[in-house]
């Protein structure tokens, strides 16, 4: 029996053929451990489950490792814990512990290995300051951004180019209080005529887009868009105290 798998690059259906049939692997990106799961959550959980069984039937179940990480460390997980008065591990743990009796109740199997990327954090330093000092990646207001200039193929499996944006528009000084995903949104939405074709640009809803608008709004004080694009746009200490960096 063959087993065929789509390929998102290809846009095609091919062989799955493993680089070593007696060692095959999986990475699955796990749930950040902050709220009770969605049905949304369940979807990729039981997908992966039903491959993590077919590989098993396939190469035999010692033979197939399944990892799947938990996100225990998160902007989110900060705020809701702080939120309820909690520490952030009884806030993951607790979570946690739900998010298996679900997966559980599902009838899923559970993975090989879930690292906790709390247990992981010296090795995740590691791979930042390599990408920073070979250029493919930049602080900025005290976040690490990847330079997407860097990558020639960069959005080429969503079939997204770049499409001339300059990520630089996005490191503003007085914008430390965005989080890196904001700083993506708001280049976005400087450089598109609508939240539609930013929201495609992004890979994302327009209403996560509005979301992310209204916050950044927020955080920087701006009354409406109007004023929203006078703060990113001027570049002039007197007219902008969220002046661009050159």
């Amino acid at each position: 029996m063959n087993l065929k798998l789509y390929d998102t690059l290809t846009r095609e259906k091919r062989d799955f053929v493993p680089l070593d049939p007696k060692r095959v692997r999986m990475y699955v990106c796990g749930p950040t451990v902050y709220d009770f799961a969605h049905i949304g959550n369940a979807r990729p959980v039981i997908v992966f489950d039903v491959l993590f069984r077919v590989l098993r039937h396939l190469y035999g179940a010692e033979d197939v490792k399944y990892v799947r990480n938990i996100t225990d460390v998160d902007d989110k997980i900060n705020a809701r814990a702080a939120e309820r008065g909690i520490s952030i591990r009884e806030l993951t743990e607790t979570t946690y512990k739900n998010f298996k009796e679900d997966v559980a109740a599902l009838g899923c199997l559970a993975p090989t290995v879930e690292p906790r990327a709390t247990e992981h954090i010296e090795e995740m330093k590691v791979l930042i300051e390599r990408l920073v000092a070979s250029g493919n990646a930049y602080v900025a207001e005290d976040h690490v951004l990847f330079a997407v200039a860097t990558m020639p193929d960069y959005g080429k499996l969503a079939r997204r180019p770049l499409d001339g944006w300059d990520p630089s528009r996005t490191a503003f000084a007085g914008a430390a209080m965005l989080t890196p995903r904001e700083h993506q949104v708001l280049a976005q939405i400087v450089g598109c005529a609508s939240n539609k074709v930013a929201a495609t640009k992004l890979g994302i809803s327009r209403r996560t887009v509005e979301i992310h608008r209204a916050h950044i709004m927020q955080k920087l004080g701006a009354k409406n868009s109007v004023d929203l694009m006078r703060i990113v746009m001027s570049r002039t200490p007197e007219d902008n105290p969220h002046q661009l960096s050159a």
